[in-house]
């Protein structure tokens, strides 16, 4: 073999390498482009202000904009689901009068926590998303004189999220749960 042809040889396999990677890097772009993308995940954190008579709640990554919420509330509480626009909050005052009708009888500061179901809507990546979600709401019920005892919200935890069409349902079976009576 000549030297032109070890050259000419060495040139087509240098050649094919290229070409091979080439293709392996186009495998790998399409592989990652048809990979489908992982949802958004959102949990609502919770601040108490006006002495925990309001939730004011926020997305906890950053990124996330919420747009409307729904607030969903046991039936035994009497209570009529709630929307927010922008304003994300969940104040006492929309279920204060059922609550304090299924506590039990208790002397002094009471502390619990019941469910409530959170439809979000938000955006993140410029893409909408709805989020629902099961979340405990825990508060502290403070004595009043001649007055019905004072709901202080304390804030909330999530329970369980993508619950779709079974929201409701977790709702109230986890309700009946917490409060047999």
């Amino acid at each position: 073999m000549t030297f032109a042809e070890t050259v000419g040889v060495i040139a087509l396999l240098i050649s094919a390498a290229s070409f091979w990677d080439s293709h392996q890097e186009r495998v790998r772009s399409e592989a990652r482009e048809a990979a489908p993308k992982a949802k958004p995940k959102l949990t609502l954190t919770s601040k108490a202000v006006d002495d925990g008579a309001r939730l004011d709640l926020a997305a906890s990554a950053d990124g996330i904009v919420v747009q409307t919420q729904t607030v969903i509330f046991p039936k035994a509480l009497d209570a009529s689901a709630v929307d927010t626009t922008g304003d994300a909050h969940i104040d006492a005052s929309w279920f204060e009068s059922g609550l304090l009708k299924t506590v039990p009888d208790h002397d002094g500061t009471f502390t619990g926590r019941m469910p409530v179901g959170i439809i979000t809507k938000f955006e993140v990546n410029g893409e909408s998303v709805t989020d629902t979600a099961l979340y405990d709401l825990g508060y502290t019920l403070h004595p009043r004189t001649l007055r019905s005892d004072r709901v202080e919200l304390q804030g909330l935890s999530l329970v369980s999220r993508g619950l779709g069409d079974k929201l409701e349902a977790k709702l109230e079976a986890r309700w009946k749960a917490g409060n047999p009576g």
